[in-house]
């Protein structure tokens, strides 16, 4: 699959500017759009909303638009405390995609629904207008990537976006631990693409694991034809980043 020159960082920029325009957020440290570059793929991470204080002192892999390719993910995946989601997605996305690879695992796009940052959903004010400044962009990003399946990492961030971008909601398999939902495997109409997509979640990652899920993803990825990634169309050949590695 070629690479697209500089479309993808335009693009990013575009959505960037517009979610400015709409939200009154000039400054990065109160929003986060993009954890890695943004293109077209069959599979799209999506985190409910960034965390982390409004101090700048969040860990970004990229300050522009991750024009090498960069990824929060990869880059972070050995930080213990600071950043301990990144470790365990790596992890995930390279059991779910059968490869160790780190020039692979850059290659998945990851986005969040919500753009706006706070430290805990709870503690996010005015919610309604968050996922309304969020909205645009977001369909903008799903349009552009055009995935096959949505990972969804937290059953909060399933139910938001089930709820405010799709139709025709179906839900195949609901894995339950007590009354809390750990596992969902549906399919729905994505507004934005006019097309059916498989939206699968899972518990978030840094508060529960995913160990006791993680065959039902593996069973899902292969059946979407995403495991195995490696040596498939939809993979470039990346430069190495130094500091990244090779495998994961």
């Amino acid at each position: 699959m070629e690479m697209r020159s500089g479309d993808d960082i335009e693009f990013m920029k575009s959505v960037e500017d517009e979610y400015q325009r709409q939200s009154g957020l000039t400054s990065r440290r109160y929003y986060k759009l993009f954890y890695s570059r943004v293109h077209r793929f069959p599979l799209l991470v999506l985190g409910l909303n960034p965390g982390g204080k409004s101090d700048g002192t969040d860990l970004r892999a990229s300050d522009s638009f991750f024009e090498s390719w960069e990824h929060d993910y990869v880059r972070f995946r050995k930080q213990k405390t600071e950043y301990k989601l990144a470790g365990l997605m790596c992890t995930l996305l390279a059991e779910c995609l059968d490869t160790e690879l780190v020039n692979d695992l850059r290659q998945v796009p990851v986005s969040n629904v919500v753009f706006r940052r706070s430290e805990d959903w709870c503690k996010l004010r005015n919610k309604p207008k968050a996922i309304r400044d969020s909205r645009p962009g977001l369909e903008k990003i799903t349009k552009y990537v055009y995935p096959d399946v949505i990972l969804l990492i937290s059953i909060k961030a399933y139910d938001v976006f089930a709820g405010e971008f799709c139709t025709n909601l179906l839900e195949i398999e609901v894995d339950l631990r007590g009354r809390n939902r750990t596992f969902v495997s549906a399919g729905a109409q994505v507004s934005a693409l006019r097309k059916d997509v498989k939206l699968l979640a899972v518990e978030h990652p840094s508060r529960f694991g995913v160990k006791r899920v993680l065959p039902k993803l593996i069973k899902e990825f292969e059946q979407a034809g995403l495991r195995p990634i490696e040596g498939s169309e939809w993979l470039i050949t990346l430069k190495d980043l130094q500091g990244y590695g090779h495998v994961v």
